[in-house]
């Protein structure tokens, strides 16, 4: 079982993602991402061993979901920063 996260917009999308991939996910932990001032949430989750499943929930979500599909990796990678396109799938490395 892998453990990763992602950063949301609001709680919305982290609705909106459980929805969606649920069935995937054994838990869920949610807390502000940017302390009380802004919506957003950082989503750590325990489960799929796929993250390509978990990318596709994402992109099956009707709203928009850029963030969550933009941020998502394993936890011991995690930084918060954007590691991939939305529009082309395109994974963006950091070598450094």
């Amino acid at each position: 079982m892998n453990t990763y996260k992602f950063r949301a917009e609001c709680l919305y999308d982290v609705t909106q993602f459980m929805l969606k991939a649920g069935h995937l996910i054994e838990t869920l932990k949610m807390e502000p991402a940017f302390g009380k001032k802004f919506p957003d949430k950082l989503v750590t989750i325990k489960g799929c061993n796929d993250i390509e499943k978990i990318l596709d929930a994402i992109l099956a979500i009707e709203s928009d979901a850029h963030i969550m599909y933009e941020t998502l990796q394993p936890s011991r990678k995690y930084d918060g920063e954007r590691i991939r396109n939305y529009g082309t799938g395109l994974t963006i490395y950091n070598l450094y």
